[in-house]
């Protein structure tokens, strides 16, 4: 979500998201490069694995 809502502030849409998230720019540019090669979770796909919980 944040590198989707970095890539809609346009320039310096890392550092705007970075301070109104507190996440760090690695972050960030991590989930830019995730939009753009389309590595989105399904709705159905879920983030752990079975059994992968605490």
């Amino acid at each position: 979500m944040a590198g989707i809502k970095a890539l809609e502030f346009g320039w310096s849409g890392i550092s705007k998201v970075g301070r109104l998230t507190g996440k760090d720019y690695k972050t960030i540019k991590k989930g830019i490069t995730e939009v753009e090669n389309g590595k989105f979770l399904d709705k159905n796909e879920k983030l752990r694995k079975k059994g992968a919980g605490r």
